[in-house]
């Protein structure tokens, strides 16, 4: 399940839940940051980073459990 918003920029934390303890899995954002701290416009969707992202070489999908 992903709430975030399909049409803005952001950044994302992933945490696990595991055995009663809650750990820090990962950071990101989708697209480059420019040297102004704004994100190019076309790379701002978060949810389509987080649900079809890329990560270990491999869709998001199939790499996150």
């Amino acid at each position: 399940m992903c709430n975030a918003p399909k049409d803005k920029s952001g950044v994302y934390v992933v945490y696990e839940i595991k055995y009663g303890r809650i750990e820090l899995v990962y950071i990101g954002t989708p697209g480059l940051i420019n040297i102004v701290g704004m994100m190019n416009a076309n790379e701002a969707n978060l949810y389509n980073e987080i649900v079809n992202g890329i990560h270990f070489e491999a869709p998001r999908k199939l790499s996150w459990k």
